[in-house]
């Protein structure tokens, strides 16, 4: 299927809105040091296919965005 997609997959998009890059690193820090984070078990998907970064906004719509260099 298109895109590496199996049959009976489903995609899911989404994204979280952090203050600035600081305080995801911070946080993500935090998790890693949470032991109940470790006791989750393996991950509902394949992690091999997740995208994770930092991005920032071109056009926002509808709030103040604020973007930290």
């Amino acid at each position: 299927m298109k895109g590496g997609v199996e049959a009976g997959e489903k995609i899911v998009f989404s994204w979280q809105v952090w203050p600035d890059r600081a305080s995801f690193y911070e946080a993500e820090e935090r998790m890693h040091q949470d032991p109940r984070m470790d006791s989750a078990g393996e991950p509902p998907f394949d992690a091999r296919r997740l995208i994770l970064d930092c991005f920032e906004p071109i056009f926002a719509m509808g709030r103040e965005v604020t973007v930290s260099r």
